[in-house]
């Protein structure tokens, strides 16, 4: 049985817990160090048990605890490659930094993983699929431009799913924003409208999946 913990989210810092068994892995290490660990605590995962941490892209609010959080208890890091080389700002990370080829699965103790490339404004991005022995699978996309059909086939199934919505289009258009952050928000590598969100949830609970965060 998969279990899945959203940490925190939001533009201050984004991790997700994903435990399954004796093995648990997080999503991106966003805000501090000292806050992931509290964060973890308060789920019940000791800080030194976290098998590795999966890196979505390199932007701050995914990463900001990264070389703290590794340094500290030598939890390998794993995404993208052109995202680890972004990431990585000493030797030790880079020591534990393992590039994945996206959609080929691999084994993180009790968990099968993959990841599927997905449009944003950074080197690369990722959203990932967890498989548990028994069959249950979740899905984390974030930072989502745009629904491509490689991410829409990658994640039609799982049994529940992670999805990000960014904004309402209209209140966008209309809002304080300077134009160009409008644009980069609203384009194919910003996030994805609350709309857009809603088409492929659609989507993806006709293809099964019975929950969503």
């Amino acid at each position: 049985m998969i279990e899945a913990y959203a940490l925190y989210s939001g533009s201050s810092g984004n991790a997700y817990l994903l435990r399954c068994g004796k093995t648990s892995v997080l999503v991106d290490a966003g805000r501090s160090a000292a806050a992931l660990c509290r964060s973890l605590r308060a789920a019940g995962v000791e800080p030194e048990s976290v098998s590795a941490v999966l890196v979505t892209h390199e932007h701050r609010d995914n990463v900001s605890a990264l070389r703290v959080f590794s340094g500290k208890y030598h939890t390998p890091i794993i995404g993208a490659a052109p995202v680890l080389a972004a990431v990585c700002e000493n030797d030790g990370m880079r020591s534990a930094a393992k590039a994945l080829v996206p959609g080929r699965e691999f084994s993180i103790g009790e968990i099968a993983v993959c990841g599927c490339a997905a449009p944003h404004d950074s080197s690369a991005n990722m959203c990932y699929r967890f498989r548990s022995a028994g069959g249950e699978s979740f899905a984390v996309a974030t930072d989502m431009g745009e629904v491509t059909n490689e991410c829409e086939e990658f994640l039609m199934g799982v049994t529940c799913a992670v999805i990000e919505a960014n904004h309402d289009s209209e209140m966008l258009r209309l809002g304080p924003y300077p134009p160009g952050l409008k644009a980069r928000i609203a384009s194919r590598y910003g996030h994805l409208s609350n709309t857009q969100c809603a088409s492929l949830a659609a989507g993806l609970a006709a293809s099964g999946t019975g929950g969503f965060v």
